[in-house]
């Protein structure tokens, strides 16, 4: 009996977690480039107005200590305001690192797989697709929900086929004086014709 060994890993799927990063990379794309922006012209900044202000304070003839030292103190103040608007920048990217953690959680221990149905943060639909940042469900009524892959970990998790059954119960009315074999074969014939798994 020979057993077929897959070529892809079955519990990282490292190209859609490339083709991930390259689409996350493109959107954060001018939000880093920004960062390294403010931090160049920052620098060079922060070094144009210390010298300034040395050469100036050297041309009133203040002793050199003082010159040194309150040009180190500008340099150190403005630096800092330049550190806090990369703090800034770096919290406004905290929410796609840890959606991305998520996503790779979800990718690794497979609570749910594309074509289940599931209930993940407050959302409930088919998952159509579960990428490193988000999964999409589309609803019964045929509408796209994007998650973020951190909101969908952060309760619990209602997968309703992972199992491949699910129990339905409809309660429905019927008289006393009605035929019970006709009720029961009509219901056969129902279930016959809309059979949804």
């Amino acid at each position: 009996m020979e057993e077929k060994v897959s070529s892809q890993s079955p519990l990282i799927d490292l190209e859609a977690i490339w083709q991930n990063l390259t689409e996350q990379a493109i959107l954060s794309g001018p939000q880093i480039l920004f960062a390294i922006l403010i931090l160049v012209v920052g620098n060079w900044l922060a070094r144009m107005v210390a010298n300034l202000t040395r050469r100036v304070l050297e041309n009133r003839k203040i002793e050199p200590s003082l010159v040194g030292f309150l040009t180190a103190i500008l340099h150190a103040a403005l630096v800092t305001i330049i550190g806090a608007a990369g703090l800034a920048i770096g919290l406004a990217l905290l929410g796609a690192l840890s959606n991305f953690a998520a996503g790779v959680l979800i990718i690794i221990f497979k609570p749910y797989r594309a074509g289940d149905y599931v209930v993940a943060g407050g959302a409930e639909g088919l998952a159509e697709d579960i990428s490193i940042f988000t999964t999409t469900l589309i609803t019964l009524d045929n509408r796209t929900q994007i998650v973020p892959n951190a909101v969908a970990t952060s309760d619990v998790i209602e997968n309703y086929t992972e199992k491949g059954t699910l129990r339905v119960d409809l309660v429905d009315g019927v008289s006393y004086g009605d035929d019970i074999k006709r009720i029961k074969e009509s219901c056969r014939i129902f279930w016959t014709m809309n059979r949804v798994f």
